[in-house]
């Protein structure tokens, strides 16, 4: 009995595999990120949410590549995700397993998130990835508004 006890304690306390820890090369990938623009708008009287959810490939060294997007509100506005010139990655802190972006702002609207005739500037990001390395959390910041949420979940290996 002491042994079972024994080894059902080390398994809650001692570090698995799936708690590894993270590196920069974790975040490589094809990932779905969903914006929460924490926004409200009124259309025809009725208030809609602005949400917009991307396809971005993030590739070793954290440069992003964005993909198709898609909104995900009754509004039916497009939307985009786009990057201006910029040495700005997304970079994994390891220590903490947390992700921003590295380099400087080389412009105020180095990333975007555009729907409908408004464009969103995405000047900086924090987010945590699970343990199991598949899911980003988070948020980031656009300019006028203090933080957005972000949830990311990788949908394919390069």
């Amino acid at each position: 009995m002491f042994t079972r006890l024994l080894a059902a304690a080390l398994a809650v306390t001692l570090p698995s595999a799936a708690f590894a820890a993270c590196t920069q090369a974790d975040l490589k990938g094809k990932w779905r990120f969903n914006f929460d623009l924490n926004r409200t708008i009124t259309i025809d009287g009725a208030e809609r949410v602005q949400f917009l959810s991307c396809i971005l490939n993030i590739k070793a060294d954290g440069t992003i590549t964005p993909g198709d997007c898609e909104t995900v509100n009754n509004s039916g506005d497009p939307g985009s995700f786009f990057i201006a010139p910029s040495n700005r990655k997304l970079a994994m802190k390891a220590s903490n397993c947390t992700v921003a972006f590295s380099g400087d702002i080389v412009f105020s609207n180095d990333f975007g998130l555009v729907l409908g005739n408004v464009t969103y500037f995405v000047n900086g990001a924090k987010l945590s990835i699970s343990p199991d390395k598949q899911m980003l959390l988070g948020w980031v910041s656009i300019a006028g508004t203090p933080w957005a949420a972000v949830t990311a979940m990788k949908i394919a290996k390069p």
